[in-house]
């Protein structure tokens, strides 16, 4: 962004501030990473962390890019602080900025403030005149800079200690955009290396909505179940569950008022239940499926967003889409972020020649752009 001032960003702060060792635990690149910003007002962005935090860990961000051949920062932007609350962060939890408490942000000869016409975002312990990367984000036109171009406001070298495809990523002026984060990986390598896929990222025509409903990083285990969702109608909720084997019943749950209460339902065919909804269901209903050896994690689902656009898949390999708004553009993806389908303006169409599995159904209504996790069955 612009500078107001051209003093040193050494000036301004230096160690007085304390910026230097104040973290409890030392982080090793990819512990943190961003999975989904706004550079429209208000400047806006989303951090997960793959590893518990402890109370009083501290990191930064800046938009400040990175200078390779001066191995410094450029000045003349911001820098956001951040310490971890009391209650530590566990791994797989979202630290939203501006709302979730422990950021203070201040200016280094200028101010902290995302560009749209380009900008980064890293992250990093130490100090910002020693930083250790942590994770890098560029939305600039080009990428990373090479060696010969002179970091400006908006762009920077790709920061030492940093890989491309595994704790650095680089998109092209998406200005708003989301990961795909609602799926569950089969390990950390898996999921940072799609992180850093560009193909994996969905942008926006103005804001991506944060923090990213049901993201979060859920390694598979042998008690975590696969699995997606359709609402039927205002009552019936859909299930539908990648592998089933008869002798191990699943039993699904609900967070209510105060804890996890069961919810009722019945199996239609193997893989596929179908659950009442509860009485009073909130704009978001967070469910997760139970077995002998325990729970799976909690999925979000935005009911409000979602009760509106209503789709069933047939046992031919086929999807049939009716939405009841007007769209600008429908996309449909493999669960490993591939594009296979893409439709105009239509209220309603068919995919057909689908393998069994999970899809993405990417939906553009007014400058939205909804995600939709969905399931093929054999």
């Amino acid at each position: 962004m612009f500078s107001f001032f051209a003093r040193p960003c050494a000036i301004v702060f230096g160690c007085y501030l304390s910026i230097c060792t104040l973290h409890a635990q030392s982080l090793i690149p990819g512990d943190l990473v961003i999975v989904g910003y706004n550079f429209t007002d208000p400047d806006e962005f989303s951090m997960l962390s793959l590893v518990d935090l402890s109370p009083g860990t501290q990191f930064f961000i800046t938009d400040c890019g990175w200078n390779a051949n001066t191995a410094a920062f450029r000045p003349g932007e911001g820098l956001i602080t951040y310490t971890v609350p009391s209650i530590g962060i566990a791994a797989g939890q979202q630290i939203h900025y501006p709302n979730d408490p422990g950021f203070v942000t201040q200016g280094i000869s200028g101010f902290f403030g995302l560009s749209v016409a380009g900008d980064q975002l890293l992250l990093f312990q130490g100090s910002f005149q020693a930083p250790q990367f942590l994770f890098g984000l560029t939305d600039y036109n080009g990428g990373w800079l090479s060696s010969s171009f002179t970091p400006t406001n908006q762009s920077s070298h790709l920061p030492s200690g940093l890989e491309a495809g595994q704790t650095a990523l680089e998109l092209d002026l998406f200005v708003a955009a989301q990961f795909e984060c609602t799926f569950p990986f089969s390990n950390r390598q898996e999921f940072l290396a799609r992180l850093t896929d560009a193909s994996q990222w969905i942008r926006a025509t103005d804001r991506v909505l944060l923090p990213i409903l049901g993201c979060g990083f859920d390694v598979l285990s042998d008690y975590r179940l696969e699995w997606s969702y359709r609402l039927e109608s205002d009552q019936k909720l859909l299930l539908f569950v990648s592998s089933f084997a008869s002798d191990q019943e699943i039993s699904w749950w609900y967070y209510g008022p105060t804890d996890s209460q069961p919810l009722r339902c019945e199996q239609r065919s193997s893989g596929v239940y179908a659950c009442d909804l509860p009485d009073a269901v909130d704009a978001n209903l967070l469910i997760k499926p139970c077995r002998l050896r325990g729970c799976g994690p909690y999925k979000r689902i935005d009911w409000r967003r979602e009760k509106g656009i209503v789709w069933y898949q047939s046992e031919a390999g086929s999807l049939k889409v009716r939405l009841h708004e007007t769209v600008i553009s429908t996309t449909l993806y493999t669960a490993d972020g591939h594009g296979i389908w893409k439709g105009d303006q239509r209220n309603e169409f068919e995919v057909q020649g689908l393998s069994p599995g999970f899809y993405i159904l990417e939906i553009e209504v007014a400058q939205v752009v909804h995600r939709l996790s969905i399931v093929i069955l054999d």
